[in-house]
């Protein structure tokens, strides 16, 4: 499935960002799940998981506006369905 179209045929996708995190979140969650609630690794652990969660927001982020950037500098009509 493509994010977008433009008027000279090129197609954007939309990227995976999740997707390449995914394997290393699923480890810290697994890790997390074995550590006795509100412990200090618990708490550790689970900080670490919401940084890979905020990286993740923040590289769909920079994408949108590097998007954004490049249809309106390059891109002569937009169209949106």
């Amino acid at each position: 499935m493509y994010y977008a179209v433009t008027s000279d045929g090129e197609f954007i996708e939309v990227p995976k960002f999740f997707r390449l995190c995914e394997h290393r979140l699923s480890k810290l969650q697994i890790r997390l799940a074995k550590k006795p609630k509100h412990s200090k690794p618990w708490k550790i652990l689970k900080r670490k998981i919401a940084k890979l969660h905020q990286l993740i927001a923040r590289q769909r982020l920079d994408w949108h506006f590097k998007l954004a950037d490049h249809l309106f500098s390059d891109v002569s009509v937009i169209f949106i369905t």
